[in-house]
């Protein structure tokens, strides 16, 4: 009886191998007609949304964006006195002037700052209140021009 149930199990397995020996064949025709099916399937699919967006076009509306020039940052009018001085101002040669020279003195102390100035010296103070002064012009010339040009 033990010797039976080798031969069986021995011959259920050779049946096994014989079977999946066979089924690699039928896996790959399977796989072939699965990838042509799938194929077959994304082409309607996009045959289909095309259809659907032919009969129905994707309209956008495009709204104006409406820009009220008069008023700057939608608060001051043109006729507005705190407008027309910082127009004055900013439109006016010596205060251009004034820029252009903060822009090159502040090139030159970007020249002059190293790492190995101490942090207690006197060029040191001097570069970090020249700074301070700089940013404050410059602040003071955004504000200035984009209250002057309605921005």
């Amino acid at each position: 009886p033990g010797l039976e149930r080798t031969a069986s199990g021995s011959g259920a397995k050779a049946d096994r191998a014989s079977s999946s020996e066979s089924r690699p064949k039928d896996l790959a025709l399977t796989k072939k007609q699965f990838a042509s099916m799938r194929n077959l399937q994304d082409d309607t699919l996009a045959l289909e949304a095309k259809a659907h967006r032919e009969k129905n076009p994707v309209t956008r509306k495009v709204l104006p964006v409406v820009v009220d020039e008069s008023r700057s940052c939608f608060v001051l009018t043109s006729e507005s006195s705190i407008r027309r001085f910082c127009k004055f101002v900013a439109e006016n040669w010596w205060f251009d002037q004034f820029i252009l020279l903060c822009i090159f003195i502040s090139s030159v102390a970007l020249a002059i700052d190293r790492p190995r100035i101490g942090e207690n010296s006197p060029e040191r103070t001097f570069l970090t209140n020249l700074d301070l002064f700089l940013n404050a012009a410059f602040l003071m010339e955004c504000v200035l021009k984009v209250t002057a040009q309605s921005f």
